[in-house]
Order: C-alpha cells, then sequence, then structure tokens
C-alpha cells in the first residue's frame, strides 16, 4: 500500500514562508541591498538575511503564522451540542466562541495563558439549554481564574474571589477550623441545575500534612440583569470525599 504524505496547515506556511524569502532575496541582491552574487549563500541557509527590508518582511510573515498556529480550543469546554468552546488567541488572551456562527461570545476578562501553563488547564461546565457556562482556569493549589458568562450577551462575572470567601466564611462560622486564613480552595467540580450552578470545593493547607482538608459544595442561583449577571445567596454544605464530583455539563 502506498502511504500518502499528509501537510499541514503548518507546513505549508512554512514553504510559503521559505519561497517568499528566497524571492525577496533575489530582489534586494538584484539591487545591491544586502550582499553581492559572489557573495550570496544558499538562500535556504537564511545566511545572508541580514537586510533591514528582508528582516521586516520575515518577521511579519511569520508572525502571521504564528498567530495562526496560536489558535486552539481548549480540551474539555466544548457545550454537548458542540456550539460553543473556549479557545486560545495569539497573544496569550482566551475566549468563548460560537462556533455555528464564526463569532466571538466574549474575551475571558483575566483568563490568559496557553494549554498546561502554570499547572493550568481549561474545563467548562455548559447549563442545560447552554445559556449559561462557568469556566474555570486551573492552577497547582488553587484556580487562576474562574467565572460565569451568559452565553447570549458574553456578559462575564468573576466567581473566584466570592467562591474563596464564602468558603472561608463557612469554616470560621460553621466548621471553627483552626487556621483557617491559611486555607486555599481548590474547585474540582461544577454542575448545573437549572439556573442554579454548584461547585465542589477541596479546601487544604498547602503542605500542611496535620492540618484537615475540607470538602464543601456551594450553591448559587444565578440570574441575568440589566448590569450584568446577579448571584443569590451561597448555600453552603459539608461533603464527603466520595461526594466531590468533577467540571460537567448538564444533559
Amino acid at each position: 500500500m502506498t502511504k500518502t504524505r499528509r501537510t499541514t496547515s503548518h507546513s505549508l506556511g512554512l514553504v510559503q514562508l521559505r519561497w517568499a524569502a528566497k524571492m525577496a532575496h533575489a530582489a534586494l541582491r538584484t539591487e545591491n541591498l544586502i550582499c553581492r552574487p559572489s557573495q550570496c549563500v544558499d538562500c535556504k541557509t537564511f545566511a545572508c538575511y541580514t537586510g533591514p527590508m528582508l528582516t521586516l518582511a520575515l518577521a511579519t510573515m511569520l508572525g502571521h503564522f504564528q498567530q495562526d498556529s496560536d489558535v486552539y480550543p481548549f480540551p474539555g469546554t466544548e457545550s454537548p451540542s458542540k456550539r460553543f468552546v473556549v479557545r486560545h488567541l495569539a497573544g496569550d488572551a482566551n475566549e468563548l466562541f460560537d462556533q455555528k456562527t464564526k463569532r466571538s461570545v466574549g474575551k475571558l476578562v483575566g483568563f490568559s495563558g496557553f494549554e498546561g501553563e502554570n499547572h493550568g488547564g481549561m474545563s467548562a461546565a455548559y447549563s442545560a439549554k447552554e445559556t449559561w457556562v462557568a469556566v474555570i482556569q486551573m492552577g497547582k493549589w488553587e484556580p487562576q481564574n474562574l467565572a460565569i458568562l451568559n452565553t447570549s450577551t458574553g456578559r462575564q462575572l468573576g466567581m473566584l474571589k466570592r467562591i474563596q470567601k464564602d468558603a472561608a466564611a463557612y469554616l470560621n462560622r460553621v466548621i471553627r477550623v483552626k487556621d483557617s486564613a491559611k486555607y486555599v480552595f481548590d474547585v474540582p467540580g461544577a454542575k448545573w441545575s437549572g439556573s442554579q450552578v454548584s461547585f465542589a470545593i477541596a479546601g487544604e493547607i498547602p503542605k500542611a500534612e496535620e492540618a484537615p482538608a475540607v470538602n464543601l459544595s456551594i450553591t448559587y442561583t444565578v440570574t441575568a440583569s440589566k448590569s450584568g449577571i446577579a448571584l443569590g445567596k451561597a448555600k453552603v454544605a459539608l461533603m464527603k470525599n466520595g461526594q466531590v464530583w468533577r467540571w460537567k455539563s448538564a444533559n
């Protein structure tokens, strides 16, 4: 069986870049802008690309190809209908993208970096009608960012500080955990039930084996408002280890 060689868009871009560089080099050499024919080396080595005009042209083209390769979807962030997905953009920005309309729903404010950077990754949990989505950018001990978005308006509400505040208040008021101010709170799970979103919270003091780990669930009612997104009062409950869930979308 004859094997067919597959050519990716990245490799095609590199071929085009080399061809354009070679043509530009030939033109500049003709005008004596870089080197005389007797001094010129093979264009494939890029050894004689010292002319300022050529340098600018190559930088512009290379930046274009690099930007194209920097746009990609984050695994685990696509909605059940496959309409929405979180994408990484050139320049370390991230957005919620509508794959049906081919338009951005909105950039994720405060979310930056690529897949796996600083122990990070992206996860998303969508409501049943995909009106709402909770998005998390993970970190080593606690999330780097967490937000709720309205997929119709693109409005976004940061949730990380609110969750940390409500979890710490529960430790102080109900459980009365010692050194509660030292706790960090990871968010290993999120799920929707109608307009209510529930987060699974894992609290611990990093590298402190004597401090007890605490698992909580925090539930908020989410509604659209004139100013953006409104949250109801937090409902916090203690959970056992086996009750903790992962990030998942409603069916």
